[in-house]
């Protein structure tokens, strides 16, 4: 009738500009909404640990989908209200990525158009499916940002091209429009921590390499610039955690020795101190030769 309408939600943004003019985005629920919803499904949980529901909930990074799983994880877990039973849950939620595993039945009148009948729903099976839909450079690039920090910090495109290693963004704006990178402001993106957490252990050394070497020339080309600094500091910690880790030596030497110049106009001497001493750990260990 004319009073009816329809309902569509995707995670595609040109899947809706397809079917409507007005788009309402559903936006990660903030803290305290997040901690709400939690309690609704769970309240003994979350009586039990109110504590621990604020940090799941910003380790969610408040999406609603990471939020309602979880509380009905919680929910099962809180039967007999046994207090060990419930530090259990909690500890298990707190564990890195547990999010992606947690499962829930689809609804018989509800399927998810996706996935087969009797799967059920998760986060990683969703994420998954938008993975599995991208071109194979889109996946490629994928998997090389996951070398990056997740939302709050964000990064520019510079930086996304640099680390995937791409002359066009194509591939960057492909992402977008699979809803696995979101876009920030002009020309900055963020990436989630479900979509990070899905990425753990699929990041190639190369990516990793890119991510050190665009960090060092970020930071010699803008060591005087304490507001650039500032902005990217979350993409320098991870350059200067990829080179440890991967023992780029060099490369963890020359970043070190860029941001000293920032440290010091900035007055941010424990960082500074902290950077000498990164530096003082490895340089003895062997010469500074890149690998």
């Amino acid at each position: 009738g004319v009073r009816c309408a329809h309902l569509l939600t995707t995670r595609f943004p040109k899947v809706a500009l397809r079917f409507a003019e007005q788009l309402v985005q559903v936006a990660e629920l903030p803290t305290a909404q997040g901690v709400a919803l939690l309690r609704a499904l769970a309240p003994v949980a979350v009586d039990f640990s109110p504590e621990t529901a604020v940090s799941l909930v910003k380790q969610l990074g408040g999406l609603p989908l990471a939020v309602q799983l979880s509380g009905q994880y919680l929910r099962g877990e809180s039967y007999g209200e046994q207090s060990g039973r419930l530090a259990h849950a909690w500890q298990q939620l707190t564990l890195p990525d547990s999010s992606l595993r947690l499962e829930q039945p689809q609804l018989p009148l509800t399927p998810h158009p996706s996935l087969p009948s009797q799967a059920p729903i998760s986060l990683q099976r969703l994420i998954g499916l938008s993975e599995a839909a991208l071109s194979p450079s889109g996946r490629q690039s994928l998997a090389a940002l996951g070398c990056l920090p997740p939302k709050p910090a964000s990064f520019s495109l510079a930086t996304a091209l640099a680390v995937a290693g791409l002359a066009n963004p194509q591939p960057i704006y492909e992402l977008v429009d699979y809803g696995l990178l979101e876009p920030i402001g002009e020309a900055r993106y963020g990436l989630h921590q479900s979509i990070a957490g899905f990425l753990s252990g699929k990041t190639a050394v190369f990516a990793k390499q890119r991510l050190a070497e665009h960090v060092v020339a970020f930071v010699q080309n803008n060591k005087q610039d304490v507001r650039q600094i500032q902005q990217n500091y979350p993409v320098i910690e991870a350059g200067l955690a990829a080179a440890n880790e991967q023992h780029f030596l060099l490369l963890l030497a020359q970043i070190i020795h860029g941001l000293l110049g920032y440290v010091d106009l900035a007055g941010l001497f424990d960082e500074g101190m902290r950077l000498v001493a990164m530096l003082d750990e490895v340089a003895p260990a062997e010469p500074l030769a890149q690998t």
